[in-house]
């Protein structure tokens, strides 16, 4: 289930581990995934979305995105997590 929101305020679970793995972090022109992920939406730290994409795949673009740091919220087949996303 993708949970509909616009701001990182609304996003109604915690942080949880997770046996995927996001690398490279820091990253610089994508990132990439141990496993297949459906969408991602990617949160500055006021909140704010600021990318939102259906991938269906294990790899990620984020050269339009400023350096900085980001929360990643990412859907697989079972599972809505969130991890810290580093941007340089």
């Amino acid at each position: 289930t993708i949970v509909d929101c616009t701001n990182l305020s609304d996003i109604p679970f915690v942080f949880q581990k997770s046996s995927i793995i996001v690398s490279p972090n820091p990253a610089t022109d994508r990132i990439d995934f141990s496993e297949k992920v459906k969408s991602i939406s990617i949160f500055d730290l006021n909140g704010r979305m600021v990318k939102s994409s259906v991938i269906n795949g294990m790899s990620l673009p984020v050269t339009e995105l400023s350096s900085g740091v980001y929360i990643l919220q990412y859907e697989t087949d079972n599972e809505l997590l969130q991890t810290k996303l580093i941007k340089e």
